[in-house]
This record gives C-alpha cells, sequence and structure tokens, in this order.
C-alpha cells in the first residue's frame, strides 16, 4: 500500500484550498504537526490513533470499511474481513467488539457501512445479507434491537430525518436510490441507471456499485457511480434530478462482457497505466460542500502489490461545481461535529483522530 515512510514524514491532504469564498479546507504540512493551519477550517491536535500492526487484536484490522463518530467523541469501526462493530473511547483505547460472523439477529456476513441516526442508533448495512441491522448503547454495550431487508444490490445507505436513502437498483427496476421507513417498510424511490443505457448489462452493472450521501440541512441526496465521473444530486422528498456534474482527471474503467452461469456479466479491469479511475466514497463536510473521495491504483513494474492512494475533489452541494482537487495517501472516513477521522495504510490500517477548529472554536 504506497511506500513507506516514517513517523515524522509529511503526509500533507489538503493545503489552503479555498471553496468559493465559503470555505477554506487546510491540513498541517505533516500529519503529526500541531495546530498548524491558517483558515476558518483546520485540523488542529490529534487525540487518538486507533490501529497496531502487531499487539491487541481489538486493534489490528484488515481492512477498514466505514467509520461512525458518536457525540462523545467514541469511534465505532467496521472491519470489512472481520466481521464486527468496535468501539473505541475518544483517546483511542479499545472499549468492546459486538457482532459476530453469522446470518441470525445481530450477526454479519459481509458489513459493509456503519452509519449514526439522529435518534442515536447505530445501523449497519450487510451487503452480503442484503439487511439493514440496528443497534443501540447501553452503558458500555451495543445491543440488537431489529432488522429488515433491502435490495439485494445495495451497497450503501444514508439516513435523512426519518427515512433510509438505500443506493443500488434492483434487477428489472431503474430506480438507483430505494427509500424504506427507519421500521423497514419501503416508501418508494428515484434515480436514473447510469449510462450506457444502449447497453442494458453495462447500465445495471455500473448502477449495482453506487456511492450516496445525505446532505442533512438541505434535503438532498449524493448518488455516484463507482465507476463513473458523474455526481448527481437529487431533492430527498420528490425525487427531482437537482444536477448532475463529473469530476475532473477520471479515466473510466475498462469493461468486458462475461458470459457466465447466471447469465452475461461484467468484468471490470483498471486502466493500464496509474490513474484515478474509482470513486471511494462521498462525504459532506457541510451541507454546502462535499469531498468526493477517488482511488488511485498502480501495479509497479514487474511488482505484484497495487498501490493505493486517494485523490480528493471538493464539489459545491448546490450547484455540482467541483471547487477544488488534491492528492494524498490517506482517505478521510468520517466527519462529526469537531472531530475527523482519517484512515493510513502507508505501513497498517490504523485511524487518525484530529480535532477541527474553526475560527468560532479558537
Amino acid at each position: 500500500m504506497g511506500s513507506r515512510r516514517g513517523r515524522g514524514d509529511a503526509m500533507p491532504i489538503f493545503a489552503g484550498l479555498r471553496v468559493a469564498g465559503l470555505l477554506t479546507i487546510a491540513v498541517p504540512a505533516g500529519l503529526h504537526a500541531q495546530d498548524h493551519v491558517v483558515g476558518p477550517f483546520r485540523l488542529g491536535l490529534r487525540t487518538a490513533a486507533i490501529g497496531v500492526l502487531e499487539g491487541d487484536p481489538r486493534q489490528e484490522f484488515g481492512e477498514i470499511s466505514s467509520v461512525a463518530i458518536l457525540p462523545d467523541g467514541r469511534v465505532v469501526v467496521l472491519d470489512r474481513r472481520i466481521p464486527s462493530l468496535r468501539l473505541f473511547g475518544p483517546d483511542g483505547g479499545p472499549l468492546f467488539v459486538a457482532g459476530r460472523v453469522g446470518s441470525g439477529p445481530g450477526e454479519f456476513r459481509s458489513p459493509s457501512q456503519v452509519r449514526l441516526l439522529p435518534s442515536g442508533e447505530l445501523a449497519v448495512l450487510d451487503v452480503g445479507l442484503a439487511r439493514l441491522s440496528f443497534f443501540r448503547l447501553v452503558r458500555d454495550s451495543l445491543q440488537f434491537t431489529r432488522s429488515f431487508q433491502v435490495a439485494p444490490t445495495a451497497r450503501e445507505f444514508c439516513v435523512l430525518g426519518d427515512s433510509v436513502y438505500v443506493a443500488g437498483a434492483r434487477v428489472g427496476d431503474s430506480k438507483t436510490v430505494l427509500r424504506y421507513t427507519l421500521r423497514g417498510t419501503e416508501a418508494g424511490g428515484f434515480g436514473e441507471l447510469f449510462p450506457d443505457a444502449k447497453d442494458p448489462v453495462l447500465a445495471a452493472a455500473l448502477s449495482a456499485g453506487l456511492r450516496i450521501e445525505c446532505l442533512e440541512g438541505a434535503g438532498g441526496v449524493l448518488l455516484a457511480s463507482e465507476w463513473l465521473p458523474a455526481i448527481r444530486a437529487y431533492d430527498a422528498r420528490s425525487g427531482r434530478l437537482l444536477w448532475e456534474s463529473r469530476v475532473s482527471e477520471f479515466e473510466e474503467v475498462i469493461t468486458e462482457h462475461k458470459a457466465t452461469a447466471r447469465g452475461p456479466a461484467i468484468v471490470f479491469r483498471p486502466p493500464p497505466r496509474q490513474s484515478v479511475h474509482k470513486v471511494a466514497s462521498i462525504l459532506a463536510l457541510a451541507d454546502s460542500v462535499a469531498l468526493v473521495q477517488l482511488e488511485r491504483t498502480a501495479r509497479p513494474a514487474g511488482g505484484s502489490s497495487v498501490n493505493t492512494s486517494y485523490d480528493f475533489r471538493l464539489i459545491l452541494t448546490e450547484s455540482g461545481v467541483e471547487s477544488a482537487a488534491y492528492r494524498n495517501m490517506v482517505h478521510v472516513h468520517a466527519r462529526s461535529g469537531s472531530t475527523i477521522v482519517l484512515g493510513d495504510t502507508t505501513d497498517f490500517p490504523r485511524l487518525l483522530v484530529y480535532r477541527v477548529v474553526t475560527d468560532a472554536s479558537r
């Protein structure tokens, strides 16, 4: 996963990126620097590091897929390879593990995403079971409360008020976002399949791997295909398409048709050269600004390992205009209030927790 760095080496993320006069995002020249950024939005002191190469198994990660930040600063981590929820204290110390491999209540097969609900519950999407499971925090434990089935193609979800928005078109369904109540009743859907519309198999494949993010204050939903540079914004209630834009410097993957026992399918292959070709996630930094994280992979000549880094695009959510771009090795997993969590896989999978500083909080 990229070249190794020493503890004191610089790893810049953003550097004074002005967003149409609304927001300046900046990060220290090195992730280990302390409170060194000019601008109304910046990272201050690092408050915790979660993850070890070897040692406490509760802090060893396989592949961190999703992170949620609780109001009190505790961090919930979902690991794709070790199906469970792990809770860490604000200082990064491990507290407890919930869930196990299985298909029963509160168990996981292939969990992909965890979200914190306005009610304080945690919701986990399991793509292997096509199921959303809900948990509540009781003292220092997580208790399973309920679950319901979602579309088998669902890969991500987000929550606005009393509705859950699930991204993933069902077979024979042209909708790409399905809405459910928090009790599991389907309440309609919206969105169109991504191109190429002339090739229904390809359109279905491109619309199965979707990224989604809800904009709480704006009442909107952002949607992107994992393999295309298109970002779409919808009104969450009416389903009306508000705008569609394209991120810059994106090379679409190579697609090949393949016959399988279940019928025709699409195989995705990265471009032969190092390039940005995959939408890793969309994260709302504020109601007016979203961070689109693009995955860049490269296989060194003669090598078997794949180097992964990220390109960032800042998108104005009102218009879809791309305001800034930057490249780095880290992945921004979550932001809540004054806390932001970054993922670093330079030497081993770990999370770095920072305090967000604004002019008002100085």
